[in-house]
């Protein structure tokens, strides 16, 4: 599904280049869970930037579905995201004025679906994250909790490959937050839909098919395969 090969990204401050990526190799695989963890400013972010193809790396390679995004136009690029990717974010990025189906029906827009066909695919995408009774309430109508699962809506109405969820429980409650992993949960064991999680939670993580860990821009696994991978190393020895 997805693949970044020894990327670097860097920035410049003036005179001064500053490196937030060295040298990053992931590789996801349809219906994985993976997490990120870090602490803040080590790069996740960014990260996910480029593998949602919303920035480019200063070199190496990013695949989606074995397309290198280097080789794609801008229009491309944004064809892809929005035919193959769904965002979701701690901050919700929830439009004030639009309803809950508006708002989960935004990424159709670019899709060229009439009226009739987005609202009936944003409310069946309401529905499968329990919220078939709020189609019609607008964000301030809603709990955290609440708006979360709009937001988790609206990544979901593309029918995408892959989710990208940038600490998409750290604003919740953990019951709420445990409902949110549960979908991702869902969406990658049933559907097929590789997601990736970045999170400051030891718990959410633990969740994931694999865990990686951030620092200084550089990406290790951290979960029990590496620890496996790790013991098969030390045997070979």
């Amino acid at each position: 599904m997805l693949r970044l090969r020894r990327v670097h990204k860097s920035y410049r401050l003036g005179p001064v280049s500053v490196d937030v990526l060295s040298g990053v190799s992931l590789t996801v695989r349809e219906g994985e869970l993976v997490s990120i963890m870090g602490p803040s400013g080590c790069g996740k972010s960014t990260l996910m930037n480029i593998a949602g193809l919303l920035d480019r790396p200063s070199s190496g390679a990013c695949l989606l579905r074995g397309r290198d995004a280097a080789e794609m136009s801008d229009d491309e690029r944004a064809e892809m995201r929005n035919a193959h990717i769904g965002f979701v974010f701690q901050s919700f990025h929830l439009l004030p004025r639009l309803t809950a189906a508006r708002n989960a029906g935004l990424p159709l827009v670019y899709r060229g679906l009439s009226e009739a066909a987005i609202r009936k695919r944003a409310r069946e995408a309401l529905d499968r994250v329990g919220m078939a009774d709020r189609h019609e309430h607008l964000p301030s109508q809603l709990s955290g909790g609440q708006q979360q699962r709009v937001a988790v809506a609206r990544a979901l109405v593309g029918e995408p490959a892959m989710v990208l969820a940038d600490e998409p429980t750290g604003a919740l409650d953990p019951a709420t937050g445990d409902e949110i992993m549960t979908m991702f949960e869902t969406l990658s064991a049933a559907q097929g839909v590789a997601v990736v999680v970045v999170t400051h939670s030891a718990e959410v993580a633990a969740r994931s098919h694999r865990q990686t860990s951030m620092e200084q821009g550089v990406l290790v696994e951290t979960g029990p395969e590496a620890a496996s991978t790790g013991a098969a190393a030390a045997a070979a020895r």
